[in-house]
């Protein structure tokens, strides 16, 4: 699939982060990526997103929670 952007309401602004759809298994997962960082969304038993960070990107400057919530909210509110 095509890489695709998505707008993510945060604090009074909005921002836009690529993102790409990728199958994983029976499942699918959305790449996000935040500057020099990936990171991934999945869905979890209850159809919700949770976001994973992969190893060498945890050394890197922390995400903030907040961010991670609003993207997994917005991808909520866009793939149902």
């Amino acid at each position: 699939m095509e890489p695709f952007e998505l707008e993510v309401g945060i604090g009074e602004g909005l921002q836009t982060f690529r993102c790409a759809l990728q199958n994983w298994g029976y499942s699918y997962r959305i790449l996000v990526y935040l500057d020099e960082r990936t990171i991934i969304f999945e869905p979890d038993e209850e159809r919700r997103f949770r976001a994973l960070v992969q190893p060498e990107d945890q050394q890197q400057a922390a995400v903030s929670p907040a961010v991670l919530a609003a993207i997994a909210e917005e991808l909520e509110r866009v793939l149902k």
